[in-house]
């Protein structure tokens, strides 16, 4: 399952792009969704959610608005 999941974010990176590097800081999913919160090399962080199939492929795959609040 981890590598599984290894592979869809070096996919999701690359289909992403390399513009603005961001590696995925933690991913989570269930059902036929999966989210990956990311940081980029200035520190931002964002959700990008994608659609799962079966096999294993994303499709679908949007940014998703963010708003981190501390205390």
């Amino acid at each position: 399952m981890i590598a599984r999941l290894a592979a869809l974010a070096l996919g999701l990176a690359m289909m992403v792009g390399c513009a603005n590097t961001r590696y995925i800081a933690a991913s989570t999913g269930s059902g036929d969704q999966i989210k990956f919160l990311y940081v980029d090399k200035g520190g931002n962080q964002g959700v990008i959610k994608c659609t799962r199939a079966p096999d294993g492929a994303l499709s679908e795959c949007r940014q998703m608005r963010l708003t981190l609040k501390g205390e």
